[in-house]
């Protein structure tokens, strides 16, 4: 049976369970991509659009002098990967503690104590800085999401690594530093999508050792194969991540012929898929298995693949008071 490409009647009124769209043509493949999004286990509904550059340059003027675009909304004015509930969430707003600002439905305007480098003037719009917006983030989000928007803003050099250290020492005390400077320590700007950092963060989390990013992979002579997402060269281990580009035919094509290449070449190939991540400690395992195989000694520390209730910090957080 064909995928559907549109929502079906009976499910655009509102969340769904999994066996719905199952039963209405709609394949796990497509439900775990962009086009919906799981609102609890085995719950889903159809991604609202973001605001759009319209709506957040308005919601700016809502709060000037003293306000500016901040936490979600920056995220988005900064490109700065957030999941698809946040996205669809209201537009927010800063500003400093005691100043009066307009409550206006659809906006959420956050009091915060802010310094004079917090916020910027970026092509007319006020907006947190892209340090300052990771911080506020930081409360929020899920370590592995959190990495994913630190390694983006890295790659993009809207931020410094450098400068991100000082602002997260700088906020000793606030909800969420810890969790940004983990996610420092982890970020590698190399990565190229939200879900290659989170399953290199899985990956780490579940005492596996830091893998390459966006490396070159060549034969025994010397001729490029490769490019590959997640790369244990030692060990001849290839991850690789396959998100919704990866399911059109030709680029299916082109992935087998890759990947038959770098097999031929003696190496291991895993590959994960949104659906991977219903079980992230299998994803681990996996790995595990395939790098002690090849000859990888775990640690004293780690001698076995943590289970899922030990991976750390894979979950968001619970949102503060003031995100609700």
């Amino acid at each position: 049976m064909g995928t559907l490409s549109r929502l079906p009647a009976p499910l655009s009124g509102g969340p769904f369970k999994s066996k719905q769209a199952f039963d209405l043509g709609i394949s796990r493949t497509v439900l775990c991509g962009k086009r919906y999004v799981r609102l609890f286990p085995d719950v889903f509904a159809l991604a609202e659009p973001a605001p759009t550059d319209e709506q957040l340059r308005a919601a700016a003027l809502m709060v000037v002098p003293h306000g500016a675009l901040s936490h979600a909304s920056a995220a988005l004015h900064w490109h700065i990967p957030i999941p698809v509930t946040l996205r669809r969430d209201c537009i927010h707003v800063c500003v400093g503690f005691g100043s009066e600002v307009s409550r206006v439905r659809g906006l959420k305007v956050h009091e915060l104590r802010l310094d004079l480098t917090d916020v910027v003037d970026a092509s007319g719009i006020r907006v947190t800085s892209p340090a300052r917006t990771l911080l506020d983030l930081a409360a929020y989000l899920s370590l592995a999401d959190l990495t994913a928007a630190v390694d983006a803003a890295l790659r993009s050099e809207i931020v410094r690594r450098d400068g991100l250290v000082t602002a997260a020492i700088d906020a000793k005390g606030a909800r969420g530093v810890r969790r940004l400077r983990l996610a420092i320590d982890l970020a590698d700007a190399r990565s190229e999508s939200p879900q290659e950092s989170r399953t290199r963060v899985a990956l780490i989390s579940g005492g596996l050792p830091t893998p390459e990013c966006n490396i070159e992979i060549r034969d025994r002579h010397g001729r490029w194969i490769a490019r590959g997402d997640l790369v244990y060269e030692a060990y001849k281990v290839l991850v690789e991540y396959d998100g919704d580009v990866h399911l059109e035919n030709e680029q299916r094509i082109r992935d087998a012929e890759r990947r038959n290449d770098v097999i031929a070449a003696g190496w291991t190939v895993i590959t994960f898929t949104a659906e991977s991540w219903r079980d992230p400690a299998a994803m681990v395992r996996r790995v595990w298995d395939a790098l002690v195989h090849a000859g990888w000694t775990p640690s004293k520390a780690h001698p076995t693949p943590l289970e899922s209730g030990q991976i750390f910090d894979m979950r968001a957080p619970p949102r503060p008071q003031n995100l609700r």
